[in-house]
């Protein structure tokens, strides 16, 4: 019942981002204090352990074990990250906190529109910024953001996870 129901939860999640603007996306609004208990640090300055998202999210483990109550949680200090970032099925029970919603962003600008290496262009389900396969992921305090702009269909966004 609970895969029943995290399958509908992403799929009402991927049709309700189809239906807005390609712009971004935000987990939640508000400031998040010193309370984040974070076991990894992701700083664009360098202050932290990772310079970007991706490579947190590379090299957290993977927790096979849902009864052991583990989550691995990545607090993304305030910043703009330009990457894509792809969360792969095996990355279960990980949790992105971001500092700020406002001011913590992770952003990329594929569109529909724009021609892959043989000419034919990308398509809309190649544009997103964030894909999450893995199930029991959380994003909390971060906006997740597709800058294309006015060119195209674009995602910030798909979760099949």
């Amino acid at each position: 019942m609970r895969s029943v129901v995290l399958v509908l939860s992403a799929l009402l999640m991927t049709m309700a981002l189809l239906w807005l603007p390609a712009t971004a996306w935000c987990a939640a609004d508000e400031p998040v204090t010193a309370d984040v208990r974070a076991d990894v640090i992701v700083a664009a300055d360098g202050s932290g352990q990772y310079k970007t998202v991706t490579a947190a999210v590379n090299a957290s483990p993977i927790i096979a074990d849902p009864g052991s109550g583990r989550t691995w949680t990545i607090f993304v200090k305030a910043g703009t990250y330009r990457e894509l970032l792809y969360i792969q099925r095996e990355k279960r029970f990980t949790r992105i906190v971001g500092q700020d919603a406002a001011r913590t962003i992770i952003t990329f600008d594929l569109s529909a529109n724009m021609p892959n290496a043989d000419g034919a262009k990308i398509g809309t389900f190649r544009t997103p910024t964030v894909v999450v396969d893995a199930d029991d992921f959380t994003f909390e305090n971060i906006t997740l953001q597709n800058s294309a702009g006015r060119v195209g269909q674009a995602l910030a966004v798909r979760i099949d996870g």
